[in-house]
Order: C-alpha cells, then sequence, then structure tokens
C-alpha cells in the first residue's frame, strides 16, 4: 500500500480484490483487537503486512 501511495493510486489489487485505506485500517484493528484478546495463536509480525 506503501507503494501504491508513493505512485499516487489510492487502492491495490490484492488477489483480485480492491484493498484501498479504510479497508487496510478496518483490519488492523481487527489485529489489534485479536491481540489485545490474546486470540491469535502466534504473533501477528507488523512487517510482513507491507
Amino acid at each position: 500500500m506503501q507503494e501504491a501511495q508513493r505512485e499516487g493510486r489510492g487502492a491495490v489489487a490484492l488477489r483480485g480484490r480492491m484493498i484501498d485505506m479504510p479497508v487496510l485500517k478496518q483490519a488492523d484493528r481487527v489485529i489489534q483487537w485479536a491481540k489485545a484478546a490474546r486470540m491469535l495463536k502466534e504473533e501477528v509480525d507488523d512487517e510482513s503486512r507491507q
């Protein structure tokens, strides 16, 4: 997404689906909630999503 933003694009395609900032921010919130609730079997690496 960072590369897309540098290129002036507001969204990216991932597996045939469009992902924009509101979707990305919602996904980040869900991951944070899951971490706080200790629902993840292993920690999600924030760097892997870049």
